[in-house]
Protein backbone atom coordinates (compact mmCIF):
# COMPACT_ATOMS: atom_id res chain seq x y z
CA UNK A 1 0.00 0.00 0.00
CA UNK A 2 1.11 3.54 -0.58
CA UNK A 3 2.77 5.36 2.25
CA UNK A 4 1.06 8.54 3.41
CA UNK A 5 3.96 10.70 2.20
CA UNK A 6 3.52 9.33 -1.33
CA UNK A 7 -0.07 10.51 -1.69
CA UNK A 8 -0.04 13.59 0.56
CA UNK A 9 1.12 15.79 -2.30
CA UNK A 10 -0.52 13.86 -5.09
CA UNK A 11 -0.46 15.74 -8.38
CA UNK A 12 1.44 18.66 -6.88
CA UNK A 13 -1.38 19.78 -4.63
CA UNK A 14 -1.62 19.17 -0.91
CA UNK A 15 -4.30 16.71 0.01
CA UNK A 16 -6.10 17.94 3.16
CA UNK A 17 -5.21 15.84 6.19
CA UNK A 18 -8.89 15.03 6.82
CA UNK A 19 -9.28 13.68 3.30
CA UNK A 20 -6.05 11.70 3.34
CA UNK A 21 -6.77 10.17 6.73
CA UNK A 22 -10.29 9.16 5.76
CA UNK A 23 -9.16 7.61 2.47
CA UNK A 24 -6.41 5.59 4.16
CA UNK A 25 -8.80 4.46 6.91
CA UNK A 26 -11.42 3.47 4.33
CA UNK A 27 -8.89 1.38 2.42
CA UNK A 28 -7.65 -0.25 5.61
CA UNK A 29 -11.22 -1.03 6.74
CA UNK A 30 -12.10 -2.77 3.46
CA UNK A 31 -9.50 -5.47 3.95
CA UNK A 32 -8.67 -5.32 0.24
CA UNK A 33 -5.31 -6.88 -0.51
CA UNK A 34 -2.51 -5.74 -2.80
CA UNK A 35 -3.75 -2.15 -2.96
CA UNK A 36 -1.96 0.18 -5.35
CA UNK A 37 -2.67 3.09 -7.68
CA UNK A 38 -4.17 5.05 -4.79
CA UNK A 39 -5.50 8.26 -6.29
CA UNK A 40 -7.10 11.40 -4.88
CA UNK A 41 -8.22 14.41 -6.92
CA UNK A 42 -10.03 17.61 -6.12
CA UNK A 43 -13.29 17.80 -8.08
CA UNK A 44 -13.19 20.71 -10.50
CA UNK A 45 -9.40 20.98 -10.58
CA UNK A 46 -8.71 20.10 -14.22
CA UNK A 47 -5.07 19.13 -13.78
CA UNK A 48 -5.83 17.04 -10.72
CA UNK A 49 -8.70 15.26 -12.51
CA UNK A 50 -6.58 14.65 -15.63
CA UNK A 51 -3.81 13.04 -13.62
CA UNK A 52 -6.34 11.05 -11.61
CA UNK A 53 -7.71 9.58 -14.84
CA UNK A 54 -4.21 8.70 -16.05
CA UNK A 55 -3.54 6.87 -12.79
CA UNK A 56 -6.92 5.12 -12.96
CA UNK A 57 -6.27 3.86 -16.48
CA UNK A 58 -2.83 2.57 -15.55
CA UNK A 59 -4.20 0.12 -12.96
CA UNK A 60 -5.35 -3.44 -13.36
CA UNK A 61 -7.50 -6.03 -11.61
CA UNK A 62 -10.18 -4.88 -9.19
CA UNK A 63 -10.77 -1.18 -8.65
CA UNK A 64 -12.95 1.27 -6.76
CA UNK A 65 -13.61 4.94 -7.42
CA UNK A 66 -15.69 7.30 -5.27
CA UNK A 67 -16.69 10.94 -5.00
CA UNK A 68 -16.41 11.96 -1.38
CA UNK A 69 -17.52 15.14 0.35
CA UNK A 70 -15.61 15.48 3.62
CA UNK A 71 -17.57 17.11 6.41
CA UNK A 72 -14.74 19.39 7.45
CA UNK A 73 -13.44 20.63 4.10
CA UNK A 74 -16.24 23.00 3.16
CA UNK A 75 -17.23 23.44 -0.41
CA UNK A 76 -14.86 20.86 -1.88
CA UNK A 77 -15.41 17.39 -3.25
CA UNK A 78 -12.73 14.81 -3.82
CA UNK A 79 -12.49 11.75 -5.99
CA UNK A 80 -10.58 8.82 -4.60
CA UNK A 81 -9.93 5.33 -5.76
CA UNK A 82 -7.43 2.51 -5.94
CA UNK A 83 -6.73 -0.86 -7.52
CA UNK A 84 -6.52 -4.10 -5.58
CA UNK A 85 -6.29 -7.87 -5.77
CA UNK A 86 -3.35 -8.49 -8.06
Amino acid sequence: MYEEKEIRNLYGKDVPVAVLGSVLKYIDDTGDEFVDNVRIAEHGNEESERQYEQERRSGCCGYVDYVWVPFDVKGKKYYFGYNYGH
